[in-house]
C-alpha cells in the first residue's frame, strides 16, 4: 500500500510465508524426519521517500521478520534497514540501487547473530510496449536442515540472488513470462557452498480483469562443493492470482 503526500510517498507492505515437509528416505529406504522444518515466516515492510526531481527519488526502507518453527532452534528474528535512489521511467529505462545492514537473531544459542552490509538493485528495460525486461540483485537469509556439527537439526545460510526476466503480454489477458535466476547459499559455520540455478517459464491468462489462472514451470539445477547434494528437479505449479 502506497501513498503520496505531494513530494514525500510512504508505504507499507507484508507476508505470511507457511511451509509443510514430507519426510523423505534414504537410499536404504529409512524414514527421514523432515517434519522438525515445518513452519512461518512473517514479514512487515515499510518505505518513506522523497521526489529529489520529477524522475529521481530518494528512499529508506526498515522492514522487520520473525520465524517460527516446530524446531525451536531454527526460530529467529531480527531486522533490515536499506537506503537508495531510483527513477521513474527516463525514455525506455527505470531502475533503483539501494544499500543497508541486515541483522538477525536466532533462538539456538550455538547459532551467533547474523550482521553483514547488505546492497543490491533493479532495472528495467521497455523495449516495446508489450515486452519488459528486468534484472535484479538481492541479498537475504534463510534456513536448511544441513548441520555442521553433529546433532543440531539445521544451520543458517546467507543467499545471494541474481535474476533476469521478461514479461511478453501477448494479449489483453495473457502473459508469458521467461526467466533466469541463479543463487549462492552460504551455510553459516561450515565451508559448504551451494549453487542453484533456475529456468522458468510461467502463462498468466486472466480470466477477468481481476482473478487469473498462472501455469509456472522451473527447471532446477543445484550444485554444490559437499558431495551427494547436488540434483536437478523439474517443477510444475498451478495456481491463482488476483488484483485489486
Amino acid at each position: 500500500i502506497e501513498k503520496h503526500f505531494g513530494r514525500f510517498f510512504t508505504a507499507i507492505g507484508g507476508s505470511v510465508t507457511g511451509n509443510v515437509y514430507d519426510n523423505t528416505k534414504d537410499s536404504l529406504g529409512n524414514e527421514i524426519d523432515e517434519h522438525f522444518q515445518n513452519g512461518t515466516r512473517s514479514t512487515l515492510n515499510g518505505r518513506v521517500g522523497y521526489d529529489i526531481t520529477p524522475i529521481v527519488y530518494a528512499f529508506v526502507e526498515p522492514s522487520v521478520n520473525s520465524g517460527q518453527y516446530r524446531s525451536s532452534s531454527l526460530n529467529s528474528n531480527g531486522y533490515k534497514i536499506v537506503g537508495g535512489l531510483g527513477t521513474a521511467r527516463i525514455s525506455l529505462f527505470s531502475g533503483e540501487i539501494y544499500a543497508g545492514t541486515l541483522t538477525e537473531h536466532f533462538s539456538d544459542p550455538m547459532t551467533p547473530d547474523l550482521n553483514k552490509p547488505v546492497y543490491g538493485g533493479k532495472v528495467s528495460w521497455y523495449p516495446t510496449r508489450f515486452v519488459t525486461l528486468t534484472g535484479s540483485y538481492d541479498q537475504s537469509f534463510g534456513t536448511s536442515d544441513f548441520s555442521p556439527t553433529a546433532f543440531a537439526v539445521g544451520s543458517v545460510t546467507s543467499i545471494n540472488t541474481s535474476k533476469v526476466t521478461t514479461s511478453w503480454l501477448m494479449r489483453r489477458n495473457f502473459t508469458l513470462d521467461g526467466s533466469v535466476q541463479y543463487q549462492q547459499y552460504q551455510y553459516l559455520s561450515s565451508p559448504r557452498l551451494d549453487d542453484l540455478s533456475v529456468f522458468g517459464l510461467k502463462a498468466t491468462y486472466m480470466l477477468t480483469e481481476r482473478l487469473g489462472v498462472v501455469l509456472d514451470y522451473s527447471y532446477n539445477i543445484l550444485s554444490s562443493n559437499t558431495p551427494g547434494v547436488g540434483y536437478t528437479r523439474n517443477v510444475v505449479l498451478l495456481g491463482a492470482t488476483t488484483k485489486f
